[in-house]
């Protein structure tokens, strides 16, 4: 068998049923609840959860626990539905942002998502963070202007960048690698190199509220540094 073939059956598996696991006095405890993912021919609506506009002011309620995952089409379905539940079950409220909204965005898998909010529409009040997916959405998200600079002026007004896998390649084009010491899937690390960064090879690296990891493999030491840093 393929090892393209074996990585869809993961995917799908895991989309069909996945199970909980929360972090509890130190040690993992199993929650035994399906994880609720959608399968390949149906979205789940987060415009139930956050109808245009909702979104509360700063100063109203603290913007940390409202952070934006960003999408487009063809996002590693893991890299977005593992940190989403993960932010959840911390008591996170986290939303969907991509180039254009609303608008349904599929998965390299066949899940998908709609987003509810474009980039453009959070200007006076962006997330304190934002939460950017690997797959082949990166590459589509750093041609959209708004994205771009989303990213750089939350990392610059002191918000948390948190990107996992392929998403290096929308940090270089925020302009925001120099002198940030990051890791990615290994593809990129010339590009991120070239921007101004210091690459290591780790599971996860959190550097001036730049966090970053290298592949799915990763993710359960990325959302640890993700949710620390969301919830400090």
């Amino acid at each position: 068998m393929s090892p393209v073939s074996l990585i869809r059956i993961h995917c799908l598996y895991f989309t069909s049923y996945f199970t909980k696991f929360a972090v509890l006095s130190g040690k993992k405890e199993r929650l035994g609840v399906p994880f609720g993912i959608p399968s390949r021919h149906t979205y789940y609506n987060i415009r139930e959860r956050f109808p245009a506009g909702i979104l509360p002011e700063k100063g109203v309620e603290k913007m940390s626990t409202y952070p934006a995952i960003l999408v487009e089409n063809d996002f590693h379905d893991i890299e977005f539905w593992y940190p989403y539940y993960r932010m959840q079950e911390a008591g996170l409220e986290p939303f969907v942002v991509a180039p254009a909204a609303p608008k349904i965005y599929r998965g390299k898998y066949g899940t998908t998502i709609e987003a509810t909010y474009d980039a453009g529409s959070l200007q006076g009040k962006p997330p304190s963070a934002v939460v950017i997916p690997g797959g082949w959405a990166p590459d589509k998200l750093r041609l959209s202007s708004d994205i771009v600079q989303l990213v750089r002026h939350v990392f610059e007004n002191g918000g948390i960048v948190a990107g996992i896998c392929h998403a290096g390649s929308l940090l270089v084009s925020a302009g925001i690698l120099s002198n940030l010491r990051v890791t990615s899937y290994p593809s990129i690390k010339d590009d991120m190199i070239a921007a101004g960064a210091e690459w290591i090879d780790a599971p996860v690296v959190n550097s001036k509220g730049l966090i970053t990891s290298r592949r799915p493999s990763d993710l359960p030491f990325f959302m640890k540094e993700v949710i620390g840093s969301l919830l400090s």
